[in-house]
């Protein structure tokens, strides 16, 4: 594995992903408090992360809000950062948006997108965090956390593991922990620091130079 800080440039880090990665849980503060934000205190000076979330957007092409057809991910195609942390699911969960062979098809291709570039940048591929129900027993947005805790959280590890990425639970991370979520779907600040926490050591793990 090449050293991800390279001697005359910064490191170029790429946050691709829903209204979780965009910070809605921190709105107030989430250039401060959003993950990503997070991330760049932890990467240090040599080290840019970019934040390309985006609220309410799926991963497939066929949902109500799909990512694929916004400018951020253009953006995040142009960036050719030397790491791109993905993650989209969450709001595929949603009733009118769920179809498991539209995401088992097009999950590959959106990664693919990412790691074929030019630069050959090191992809992160996450399993969206767990989704917690409120006081009424229901997780808000519709979203199905059944579908993010099975399905969706499988067909994110087959397609990491056929397309030979990095793999990162955040699932596992955040199931006993409903304290990290301002509304059961959208992490507060607590959780926003301990995704980043997780995602750096991911990044030092894999690249002993960070």
């Amino acid at each position: 594995m090449f050293s991800l800080f390279h001697k005359k440039k910064e490191l170029t880090v790429a946050c691709v992903g829903d209204s979780i990665t965009y910070g809605s849980g921190v709105a107030a503060t989430r250039s401060r408090d959003a993950y990503p934000a997070i991330l760049n205190r932890l990467l240090g000076s040599k080290a840019k992360v970019y934040n390309y979330g985006l609220r309410g957007r799926t991963l497939i092409s066929t949902g109500d809000q799909p990512y694929i057809e916004e400018r951020s991910y253009r953006q995040a195609l142009e960036k050719k950062a030397d790491v791109y942390i993905l993650m989209l699911g969450t709001n595929d969960s949603k009733p009118y948006n769920w179809d498991y062979q539209k995401m088992k098809d097009e999950l590959p291709g959106f990664v693919r997108s990412f790691k074929d570039l030019e630069n050959h940048p090191n992809i992160f591929l996450m399993q969206p965090p767990k989704c917690f129900p409120l006081n009424n027993g229901k997780v808000p947005y519709d979203i199905q956390n059944e579908l993010v805790s099975s399905s969706i959280h499988q067909l994110v590890a087959d397609t990491a593991r056929a397309l030979e990425v990095h793999l990162i639970d955040l699932y596992a991370l955040t199931e006993t922990h409903p304290e990290w979520f301002m509304d059961g779907v959208h992490p507060n600040r607590e959780g926003n620091k301990m995704i980043a926490e997780k995602i750096f050591q991911a990044i030092s793990y894999n690249n002993p130079s960070t």
